[in-house]
């Protein structure tokens, strides 16, 4: 489960216990309204991802429950009901700060160096040869007499 699914989740359930204070006949109306405050400090501290808080304000809620209880405000079976709820919130808000721990937040996180790219030789493209050209002609004095002469 994901963190933003498992605070979704706790603040839903947390929801679902704030709905199920408010019937009057299996308990107190004061009990329920010191309920209901509780609740919503579970699901303002777990929209807030401050899971710590909400987890302390989970455990304040256990202990009023207990309190409202031992008084005979609440019956056995809404005390159950919501002590079952209260579990399925705890489990979700224990998930959703142990995922927060375990993952650096995005502002410590390492920032990548980019990699330079190969550096890529140009390619040669071959060229022609330029033509030979034909020998200079000899410089100096030839031994040939010149047009038409001949050698004696």
């Amino acid at each position: 489960m994901t963190r933003g699914t498992g605070v979704l989740a706790a603040v839903l359930a947390a929801g679902a216990l704030l709905a199920s204070c408010s019937a009057p006949a299996d308990l107190d109306a004061a009990a329920a309204s010191q309920l209901q405050s509780r609740v919503l400090a579970v699901s303002k501290d777990a929209a807030g991802k401050n899971y710590a808080g909400a987890l302390a304000d989970l455990d304040q809620l256990g202990r009023d429950l207990d309190a409202a209880a031992a008084a005979g405000k609440l019956t056995p079976a809404r005390r159950e009901q919501i002590s079952s709820a209260m579990a399925l919130v705890r489990a979700d808000l224990s998930a959703a700060r142990t995922a927060a721990s375990a993952s650096p937040s995005p502002s410590t996180a390492p920032t990548p160096t980019p990699t330079p790219a190969p550096a890529v030789a140009p390619a040669v493209t071959p060229t022609a040869a330029p033509a030979p050209l034909p020998p200079a002609p000899a410089k100096g004095r030839s031994h040939s007499k010149g047009k038409g002469k001949k050698d004696h």
